[in-house]
Order: C-alpha cells, then sequence, then structure tokens
C-alpha cells in the first residue's frame, strides 16, 4: 500500500488508474485498491486524501456497511474541522 500511496501523491492531480483508485459509485468518496485490500478514503476541503478505514474485500462490489462506515468517518471528520464547531 506504501508504494500505492507514493504512486498516487507523484501523480497527483492526474491520478491512478481505475485498478489503483477510483470513485466508490454513487458516493463522494474513493478507494484505493491493491489486490484485495481496499482502503476508502475522501479529500478534505484544502485537498487532502484522508483515508477513512481499511479492509480486505473478497467479493467484487463493497459492502453497504463499509461505505457506511467511511460516510460516517467523512462526517465526524467534517464536525470537527468546521470553522464554527
Amino acid at each position: 500500500m506504501k508504494g500505492l500511496f507514493d504512486l498516487f501523491v507523484r501523480t497527483y492531480p492526474r491520478h491512478l488508474s481505475d485498478q489503483k483508485f477510483k470513485r466508490i459509485e454513487g458516493t463522494d468518496l474513493f478507494e484505493f485498491k491493491s489486490f484485495q485490500i481496499r482502503m476508502p478514503c475522501f479529500f478534505s476541503q484544502d485537498g487532502r486524501v484522508l483515508l477513512a478505514h481499511g479492509l480486505i474485500k473478497k467479493t467484487d462490489k463493497l459492502q453497504v456497511s463499509d461505505v457506511r462506515k467511511a460516510r460516517e468517518i467523512k462526517a465526524s471528520f467534517e464536525r470537527r474541522v468546521r470553522p464554527d464547531g
């Protein structure tokens, strides 16, 4: 995964191929992918990429619970960094 992150940093904003980094369909989340390892992530308002959590995905599609967990982590982060919060 470290090699994947290093490659992302070197190629940003062009990003990686969909085989290594892609938007999670129907969401504002993305995922780093390396074989069965998945790391849902999101962009902060200042452009940082924040990893939500990691998982081993054994099916073709992400579980609804994994997407929900990433959304909850993103919402929690945004509440903490809100200027009025």
